[in-house]
């Protein structure tokens, strides 16, 4: 596998030049509206490895909305995706912050999560404040949306079993949840550290 490393400088100056607005104040003012919003993205982020011991100072980045496996998916659609054919569904979206700055890039993303856990007004109402290409999606649009879409960020076998996924970008916490650490159809093409792993679809 591959080993890719994000050049800080040039991610920096490329995001900061998107980073239009105050995002991080946009997604406090959201979560404020939702109550325990905040203790359990606290313990949930807390527990996860590839959040709790971060090579990247966000602040430092200029992007205090940002965790280092968003920002590891992101450098690499820039380095490897086209921006012109390929599309990204990130699936477990959350609120949609890593999603909008794909959009703000040039990429055509989408985004679903679980509406029941997070519910999906949040997300909208932090979409809209961005003003962004960024288009969230309930699970049913996910087929008739997706299905020529061609990278993918996400665990669920429903969603990225079907020939039109072409990659897999996997928070690396959820590796250990495919089939031999590695889900059918694909093969490890690299990892960013501890962060992010990424699977290509294997040739027919």
């Amino acid at each position: 596998m591959l080993e890719f490393e994000v050049d800080k400088r040039r991610f920096q100056k490329l995001l900061t030049a998107n980073h239009r607005r105050d995002v991080a104040e946009m997604v406090r003012s959201v979560l404020d509206t939702w109550r325990g919003g905040e203790t359990v993205n606290r313990r949930f982020f807390g527990e996860m490895e590839s959040y709790r011991h971060q090579r990247f100072h966000v602040p430092e980045m200029c992007l205090p909305d940002l965790f280092a496996p968003n920002i590891c998916a992101i450098d690499f659609a820039l380095n490897h995706l086209n921006k012109a054919a390929d599309s990204i569904l990130d699936y477990g979206c959350g609120l949609g912050v890593c999603g909008c700055y794909l959009a703000e890039l040039g990429f055509k993303a989408f985004g679903c999560d679980n509406w029941a856990q997070i519910p999906k007004r949040m997300a909208d109402e932090f979409c809209q404040k961005r003003g962004t290409s960024f288009r969230l999606v309930e699970h049913h649009e996910i087929e008739p949306t997706v299905v020529q879409h061609v990278s993918i960020w996400c665990v669920e076998t429903a969603v990225w079993d079907r020939p039109s996924v072409q990659w897999i970008l996997s928070d690396a916490h959820y590796v250990n949840s495919f089939d031999d650490n590695c889900p059918k159809g694909f093969e490890p093409f690299g990892f960013y550290g501890s962060y992010l792993t990424i699977f290509k679809r294997t040739a027919a």
